[in-house]
C-alpha cells in the first residue's frame, strides 16, 4: 500500500459514509515498519497480522514519513 492510500484509508476511517466518526482503522500488516503506530493485534492469517489502529496516530506517521516509500505491505 502507497503512504497515499494509507492516508485516504486513514481519513475515510475517521468520518465513515453515514457521517459517523470512528476512532478505529482495521489493517493487515505483513512485518514491522519502522515508527509505524503498533496497533492492537486482533488475529493472524496467511495475508499477515490483522491490527487495529488509531487513524489520527496513522495520520501522524504519515505526515513524518510521507517522502518515504513503505517497505512492508500494510
Amino acid at each position: 500500500m502507497e503512504i497515499s492510500e494509507l492516508k485516504q484509508q486513514a481519513l475515510a476511517s475517521i468520518l465513515d459514509m453515514d457521517g459517523r466518526v470512528s476512532d478505529r482503522m482495521v489493517l493487515v500488516v505483513r512485518r514491522g515498519i519502522k515508527g509505524f503506530p503498533r496497533g492492537e493485534f486482533l488475529c493472524e492469517t496467511e495475508r499477515g497480522m490483522i491490527r487495529s489502529f488509531d487513524p489520527l496516530k496513522i495520520l501522524e506517521w504519515v505526515r513524518k514519513n510521507e517522502r518515504q516509500p513503505i517497505e512492508s505491505h500494510t
